[in-house]
């Protein structure tokens, strides 16, 4: 397996690096669990990027985000 090198897709989507790795990873996920025909999505649907998908009796969804920095470095809310 080939390491990623972020560098050249930055380069490749130069200011839409965002916006073509989530496709990226809407294809990935629909392919993945055979969503021929893609996945209902909302624009800006807060925390998920599609619907849920139903596979047997399990609901599935998927986020995605592009980060230049350390995953580390980014402060999450904590819900309670």
């Amino acid at each position: 397996m080939q390491e990623t090198d972020w560098n050249n897709f930055k380069a490749k989507f130069n200011g839409k690096e965002q916006i073509s790795f989530e496709w990226l990873c809407y294809l990935l996920f629909c392919k993945e669990f055979n969503q021929n025909i893609g996945i209902s999505r909302y624009k800006n649907h807060a925390g998920i990027e599609t619907n849920p998908i139903k596979i047997n009796s399990e609901k599935i969804g998927w986020q995605a985000k592009f980060y230049e920095t350390k995953l580390s470095e980014h402060k999450f809310l904590k819900y309670h």
